[in-house]
């Protein structure tokens, strides 16, 4: 939400926070300010789209604890469900704040009668309000998927939107600015119970900076799919709610030879489709022969085209609310196609070339398809019942986006080092060529249209921003060269070390950054990977929160996101000391990160060993004694300070054991390393003591995986009962 008025909780202007200092470097105190500069990219967007124009009226939308309003939503086929929806989602949050719901009308009852502005309606969606207004037609290029309209008219109060997102969220939107709405987790969000609230004067646009936002995690995933759309999440297969677009992406990461064109089911007749003469590992094709699209001698069947129709019947047309197609390869750098020919191309225009050939041979594919065409690439009639008869039909017209990797041996898009796009004489039937030698169609690997370039920096030095080139000049390289080819680029971040889930993520610093350069380059679609098959880890609900929050709009003041989290999830009881413990931990890390006047990187800890992390994400952290014991026993008297102030209201605070609860998931990371690190500082009744209560905690949090001491990931079971053993 763009320059809205929000109300700051007084607590938090006053942030004064009294650290104990603790012992952990000659040279350097964690408490202070350690953080690095990195190198600048300057930020060219301009927001020309929203619009936030607020004051207060001098009408009461809540007045004496009660309301005169109603929920105003269209009688049609089309958007009446989703409109229903958004109305349910404002008496949810209302009735939460005030006890009461407010009424929901359809536009063709006799009592609503005709649009005036002295009427209190809330109008949702393309309502006859709405077209009685002069709100203007929803410009869907503007608004997109999400986008989202408020108007008021005296009294009368119009949400509406080009897509049935928009309506959802802007049901939200109108709660943010009229009631203080924000919503953090599941079970956790603020609103105003203000007995008189005035209802604010709006005419406001709305628009997220990216298209397509997923947070890809455990708690994400596999949780109600209220909490996904409140964060204005799409999720994996889409945004949720019936009637719902956006998200939808289909097809997994290894989908051309494990879905598309099934190893299993073509690799012993056609083995020649697969690099090295069949034998597949992570999802290989021989591009050249695919491309080259040549009928197989025993059955006829031509690899490009039987991939293509498999696509079409398979994934395209049951698949109606699909958005994005991803044909997946696990980019693993030692399994790709060696052959002669593909060695030979591959040296020419690298093997992210070879990948934008493919995917503009299936693009075009497609596209001929969707127009009409009788045949596949290679002249494979269609069936019968797969052909397109009627250009105004859905699948005629439906937006159809096709997205691959670049990664580990993609990532270096097909850009000579002087800049330049890599120009090839491309000689494939498949993309306009004869495919007789000397006779093919002068080209370049310039994508078509409607591909999206999914760029995954997986060794990037998460400490440091995407555009830092001198830690992360991959990264960087891929943003500036892959927009040279592509327009539609996506982003597959990482806010977790796989190798160590349990532990806090050090990309605090840098997020707003990051998004902030990715919108620069075109980037209209963020995944970011989380835990994926636990919760209960350090802050996962605060980085939920704050990358939503970002994903919306990236200029938000990414420190105050984290104060009020904190403020809001773990009680202002205990906000000084978690403040503290997370204000700690950022600096600490920074200090690990920081480089010496000798070269060197890192500091020396309160056990006299240099300590340096970089935030790769298979680095180890909790089982490497990066945090000396001395440091660790100072990082559980926060959580002892917060409990103890927490105590301190527990007859008093109606939220008490949902912040206890809370304070105590996230003491897990501390509580691990004392006892997978320090076990022998305790005697066996206080290890038997500390299992305990880590069994119970992380049950409480859903923690289900932890690392053992040979770095593999084990079932906290499974640590628990070995540690008990070795009692």
């Amino acid at each position: 939400m763009r320059n809205c008025i929000i109300k700051i909780i007084s607590l938090l202007i006053s942030l004064t926070l009294a650290f104990t200092v603790v012992a952990c470097s000659p040279s350097g105190d964690p408490n202070k300010d350690n953080g690095q500069n990195n190198n600048e990219f300057v930020d060219t967007y301009v927001d020309t789209v929203n619009l936030e124009q607020i004051s207060d009226s001098s009408n009461y939308f809540i007045s004496g604890g009660i309301s005169d309003y109603k929920i105003l939503v269209s009688n049609n086929e089309y958007s009446s469900a989703i409109e229903i929806k958004a109305a349910s989602e404002l008496n949810y949050f209302i009735k939460d704040a005030y006890g009461f719901t407010l009424p929901v009308v359809y536009d063709t009852d006799e009592s609503v009668g005709a649009f005036d502005v002295n009427k209190k309606y809330v109008s949702l969606g393309y309502t006859s309000f709405y077209y009685a207004s002069d709100m203007g037609e929803m410009d869907f290029s503007v608004l997109g998927n999400d986008g989202y309209k408020i108007q008021t008219y005296g009294n009368v109060v119009i949400i509406n939107a080009c897509g049935n997102n928009g309506i959802i969220y802007g049901a939200y939107g109108f709660l943010e600015r009229n009631l203080n709405y924000r919503y953090y987790a599941q079970d956790e969000w603020t609103i105003t119970n203000s007995p008189n609230v005035l209802l604010k004067n709006m005419n406001v646009v709305a628009v997220p900076d990216f298209d397509s936002r997923y947070l890809d995690g455990n708690s994400t995933t596999h949780v109600n799919q209220d909490w996904v759309v409140r964060l204005r999440q799409h999720g994996r297969s889409g945004s949720q709610y019936g009637g719902m677009e956006g998200g939808g992406w289909i097809g997994s990461d290894q989908s051309i030879c494990r879905e598309f064109l099934d190893y299993t089911v073509y690799a012993e007749t056609h083995p020649e489709w697969y690099y090295n003469g069949g034998s597949l590992k992570d999802g290989q094709l021989c591009f050249t022969t695919v491309l080259t699209n040549d009928a197989h001698s025993s059955d006829g069947i031509r690899p490009l085209d039987e991939l293509i129709k498999n696509v079409i019947k398979k994934y395209i047309i049951p698949n109606e609310t699909a958005r994005v197609i991803m044909f997946g390869i696990n980019d693993n750098e030692k399994n790709y196609c060696n052959c002669s020919a593909c060695t030979t191309e591959v040296f020419k225009i690298k093997h992210s070339g070879q990948m934008c050939l493919f995917m503009n041979a299936v693009r075009k594919a497609i596209n001929d398809w969707q127009a009409g065409a009788t045949t596949f690439p290679g002249g494979t009639p269609i069936p019968s019942d797969l052909i397109v008869t009627d250009s105004t039909s859905f699948n005629a017209t439906r937006d159809i986006k096709l997205a691959f990797f670049a990664y580990l041996y993609c990532i270096d898009a097909p850009v000579n080092t002087n800049g330049t796009v890599i120009s090839y004489d491309a000689k494939y039937k498949c993309l306009g060529g004869t495919g007789t030698s000397g006779d093919g169609k002068s080209t370049d690997v310039t994508l078509l249209d409607d591909i999206v370039v999914r760029i995954a920096h997986l060794r990037a030095e998460n400490m440091h921003a995407q555009f830092d080139t001198t830690y992360n000049s991959v990264s960087y390289n891929a943003y500036e060269q892959w927009s040279k080819i592509c327009s539609n680029l996506a982003t597959w971040d990482y806010a977790t070390s796989f190798s160590d889930y349990i532990a806090p993520y050090p990309e605090w610093s840098v997020i707003a950054d990051n998004f902030k350069y990715y919108r620069t380059k075109g980037v209209s679609e963020i995944l970011t990977q989380l835990p994926s098959s636990t919760s209960g880890t350090s802050f996962l609900a605060m980085m939920t929160y704050v990358r939503s929050q970002l994903m919306w709009d990236a200029d938000q003041d990414v420190e105050w996101l984290y104060r009020d989290f904190i403020y809001n999830y773990y009680g202002p009881q205990a906000f000084d000391a978690i403040y503290g413990y997370f204000t700690f931990l950022r600096n600490y890390y920074h200090m690990a990160d920081a480089k010496n006047s000798d070269g060197t990187y890192g500091f020396i800890n309160a056990d006299g060993e240099r300590f340096y992390y970089h935030g790769d994400i298979y680095e180890y952290l909790s089982i490497t004694k990066a945090f000396p014991y001395a440091t660790t026993v100072r990082l559980q008297r926060y959580f002892n300070d917060a409990e103890e102030s927490l105590a301190l209201v527990k007859n008093t605070e109606p939220k008490y054991q949902k912040y206890l609860d809370r304070v105590q998931i996230e003491s897990l990371f501390v509580r691990y390393m004392l006892i997978i690190n320090f076990s022998d500082k305790y005697n066996s009744k206080q290890l038997e003591d500390m299992l305990n209560e880590f069994e119970r905690i992380a049950k409480l949090g859903n923690l289900t995986e932890v690392n053992d001491e040979n770095h593999q990931r084990i079932k906290v079971k499974e640590f628990i009962d070995a540690k008990r053993a070795s009692i």
